[in-house]
């Protein structure tokens, strides 16, 4: 009888034991996990505001970037026109040289 005594009661420590050791094993995987998405959440936060920000940046330089595009696009028809007119200096400049040549033979 004291053996069936024995058991049951360090039967019943063993279950207690594990039940206890269970449920510290539980705590403890589940605080750590509980830091890491809190760091997590926070780094986050933090990259949504950063996103914010430079989204912000984009809006306030689109319109500059706008301007210097027309800018641009104005510098190259100047240039298309000075080609123009050096094609049409050149022109006049052979022209007046065969008139002079012209003028020279009579």
């Amino acid at each position: 009888m004291k053996k069936a005594g024995l058991v049951l009661v360090s039967s019943f420590m063993l279950l207690s034991l594990g039940c206890t050791c269970r449920q510290y094993v539980t705590h403890e995987e589940i605080v750590p996990l509980g830091d890491r998405i809190g760091a997590l959440e926070k780094r986050v936060g933090t990259i949504e505001s950063r996103l914010g920000d430079l989204e912000k940046k984009v809006d306030r330089l689109s319109p500059i970037a706008e301007q210097a595009q027309q800018a641009a696009k104005a510098a190259q028809d100047a240039r298309d026109q000075a080609a123009a007119a050096a094609e049409r200096a050149e022109a006049a400049a052979k022209k007046a040289e065969k008139a002079f040549e012209l003028m020279q033979v009579k």
